[in-house]
C-alpha cells in the first residue's frame, strides 16, 4: 500500500498525546510556555519525534478546545446534499420513480480527522492547490498544474484507507463512449476481497431530457465485476446529457459506508440497448449480475444475458459456460443452475 502519512507509523503512535490532550486544564493553558510544558509531559526525553508529537499536541488541543476561534480549528461539513440531481439507481436498486433532489447547505463541525495529519503530499495535494508549485512538495515530474488539479479525481480519504486506486482515468470527468463508461478500481487482493462497494447513479437536471422514460423500463444501469485485484463498473447510460456516479465503500466488518470518490459523465449518445430486457427475466436469463460477484463467482466466460446455442441431436455439440470461485467462499455458498425456456426463445442458462 502507497503511504498514507509522512511520518512512520511503524514506529509513531499519537495514542498517549492525543488521550493527554484531552484532559487539559484551563491552568494548563494560561500561557503558551504553560501549553508547551504541558504537551511534553507524555514526550520522552531526547524522542527525535518530539516536534511532531507537539504539533499533534497542538492540533488536538485547538480541535477540543471551544474556547479557540473555529476558524483556526478543525472543521468538517456535515449534512451537505447538493439540488438538481435525479437519482437512477442506488446500488442496484431502480428508482420507482424519478425525484429531483432537494439541496442542504449543511453544518460545520469541530472535528479532527486523524487522515489530514501529516497527510502525504501526492493525497493533499488532489484538495488544497497552494500558489507556489514548491509547496506541493512533489518530485518535479509529479507537480500538477492549475489545469490538472481542476481536472483532477478527488478522492475521499476511504479510497486512500482501503488501499485502492481508480485505473482506469485519473480525472473527475469522463466521457462516455456509444452511451456507456467504465470505471476500474483496483487494490490489494488481500483486501479487495474483504472490500464491499455501493454505488449511486444520478442526472444532472438541465443537461438532458428524461421525458418519456419511465424507470420501470430501465435495466440495471452499472454493472459490477471484480477480479482478484480489480473491481470494474459499467455503466449504461439511457439518455443524453451528464451524470454523476458515486462510489462507496467500506470492510465487510466495519457498519459504515463511506464516500470513496464522485465522478462526472459526460454521454452524448444514448445507450441504444439500455432498456430493460428481456421482459420476463425468467424467459432470457439475468447474466452476471452483481449478486454472483459477491457470492464469490468472478471471471465469467461470457458477460452477456443470453447464451446462443445450435440445435444438436448429438451430445458432443454443447456450449459451456465457466467461473471462478472465490476459494474463501466455496465452503458456505451454494451454487445451482437451470435451464429454462420456450418453444418462442431462445434457450438460456440462468446461474442463480
Amino acid at each position: 500500500m502507497a503511504k498514507l502519512y509522512t511520518y512512520d507509523e511503524r514506529v509513531i503512535s499519537f495514542y498517549n498525546m492525543d488521550e493527554h490532550m484531552k484532559k487539559i486544564t484551563s491552568h494548563n493553558m494560561s500561557s503558551v510556555a504553560s501549553l508547551l510544558d504541558y504537551i511534553e509531559e507524555v514526550i520522552p526525553k531526547n524522542d527525535e519525534n518530539k516536534e511532531i508529537y507537539i504539533a499533534r499536541g497542538i492540533i488536538v488541543w485547538i480541535a477540543n478546545v471551544d474556547e479557540v476561534d473555529l476558524r483556526w480549528a478543525t472543521s468538517s461539513l456535515v449534512g451537505f446534499e447538493r439540488e438538481g440531481e435525479t437519482v437512477l439507481e442506488n446500488d442496484g436498486q431502480l428508482v420507482q420513480e424519478f425525484e429531483e433532489s432537494a439541496g442542504c447547505t449543511g453544518v460545520n463541525i469541530t472535528l479532527f480527522d486523524e487522515f489530514w495529519f501529516c497527510t502525504h503530499p501526492r493525497i493533499y495535494v488532489l484538495h488544497a492547490f497552494p500558489d507556489n508549485s514548491k509547496w506541493q512538495l512533489l518530485p518535479a515530474d509529479k507537480i500538477l498544474s492549475p489545469k490538472d488539479f481542476e481536472l483532477a479525481l478527488t478522492p475521499d480519504p476511504q479510497l486512500f484507507i482501503l488501499g485502492l486506486e481508480v485505473v482506469s482515468g485519473k480525472k473527475c470527468i469522463y466521457e462516455s463512449t456509444n452511451g456507456r463508461c467504465w470505471i476500474d478500481i483496483m487494490g490489494d487482493p488481500s483486501t479487495l476481497k474483504e472490500v464491499n462497494f455501493k454505488h449511486q447513479l444520478s442526472f444532472v437536471s438541465g443537461t438532458g431530457d428524461l421525458t418519456g422514460v419511465n424507470p420501470a423500463d430501465l435495466p440495471q444501469l452499472v454493472m459490477k465485476t471484480q477480479t482478484p485485484d480489480t473491481v470494474s463498473l459499467e455503466v449504461r447510460l439511457p439518455v443524453t446529457g451528464e451524470y454523476m456516479l458515486k462510489i462507496f465503500a467500506r470492510l465487510i466488518n466495519d457498519a459504515e459506508l463511506k464516500n470513496c470518490f464522485e465522478i462526472r459523465i459526460r454521454c452524448n449518445e444514448a445507450d441504444p440497448a439500455c432498456r430493460k430486457l428481456p421482459i420476463d427475466a425468467g424467459d432470457m436469463g439475468f447474466g452476471f449480475s452483481t449478486t454472483a460477484s459477491e457470492c464469490g463467482l468472478s471471471h465469467p466466460s461470457q458477460n452477456y444475458a443470453t447464451l446462443k446455442c445450435e440445435y444438436s441431436d448429438s451430445l458432443e455439440k454443447k456450449e459451456t459456460l465457466k467461473f471462478k470461485v472465490d476459494p474463501d467462499r466455496i465452503d458456505e455458498v451454494e451454487f445451482s443452475s437451470e435451464i429454462v425456456g420456450s418453444d418462442e426463445v431462445d434457450v438460456a442458462e440462468q446461474m442463480s
